[in-house]
């Protein structure tokens, strides 16, 4: 696994990339900047990579993990743990 940092103002997160061929791609494009948006609880922001589905690609994510989303708006979401700034991994 590899460990990446994720940062926005003057807070820093660090996540665990899994060893998948998605991950591999997001991290041979670091470093990645972008806006950060927000949906609920959930945060994303859109990456310049375009990967094919992983066979154990599920459609929801749990709290704390990265997700890569797929298609025209393809970025990465997260749902931080509440009260923790660590990612968890996906």
């Amino acid at each position: 696994m590899t460990e990446i940092r994720i940062s926005a103002e003057d807070i820093i997160v660090t996540a665990e990339l899994n060893d998948s061929d998605t991950a591999e791609t997001i991290k041979n494009a670091l470093p990645i900047e972008g806006t950060v948006n927000t949906w609920g609880d959930e945060i994303y922001f859109t990456i310049p990579i375009d990967c094919a589905q992983e066979e154990d690609a599920r459609a929801e994510v749990e709290v704390g993990e990265l997700g890569y989303v797929m298609g025209d708006h393809g970025g990465v979401h997260w749902i931080p743990r509440k009260g923790n700034r660590n990612a968890g991994t996906q």
